[in-house]
């Protein structure tokens, strides 16, 4: 039995590519909302939430130990509120509900 979910988010274009695709970002509480009849959320973690955004990159070169220490506050400190509800991005887990 599938089970087909709509996450009420607002909406961007991705104009990378031809034609525009639409991508939404929901929030990691308005996601939790919309899937706990179902699931529930076992973890939350912010992805990259030290680490410069991609068009910084070459800092990460210039700089590799100060980036590989980003990303190990990233492994330890992503799961501590409020880093995921702030980040740019974030991870969440979820288990179906018996």
């Amino acid at each position: 039995m599938a089970l087909h979910l709509r996450v009420e988010a607002e909406w961007i274009e991705q104009r990378t590519a031809e034609p525009p695709i639409p991508v939404s970002y929901p929030s990691a509480r308005r996601l939790k909302r919309e899937l706990e009849p179902w699931f529930r959320r076992e973890r939350l973690v912010a992805v990259g939430a030290f680490l410069p955004p991609p068009y910084l990159g070459h800092l990460v070169e210039r700089w590799p130990r100060l980036a590989a220490f980003a990303a190990a506050l990233d492994r330890r400190l992503g799961a501590l509120p409020p880093l995921p509800a702030l980040a740019d991005h974030y991870l969440a887990v979820f288990v179906r509900r018996d």
